[in-house]
């Protein structure tokens, strides 16, 4: 976010995506550090044991329906 040195590797990034770096320089948007254990994606972008996955049901707010009746 910091760094404005132009990589080879972000060329494809759409100057839209800017937008972000400038929001953050004006102090409009904090961005801060969140362990891999706190990320609320992870269960939507990859595969985790069944306890974790468990734990991120719930930080989602996502609960079983419960068997389907037809």
């Amino acid at each position: 976010m910091k760094n404005p040195v132009f990589h080879g590797r972000s060329k494809h990034i759409d100057t839209r995506f800017h937008f972000i770096r400038e929001c953050v320089k004006g102090g409009q948007i904090i961005v801060e550090f969140m362990r891999m254990e706190e990320q609320r994606a992870n269960p939507l972008t990859k595969t985790l044991p069944v306890a974790k996955l468990a734990t991120m049901r719930h930080l989602l707010s996502v609960h079983d329906l419960g068997p389907l009746q037809d």
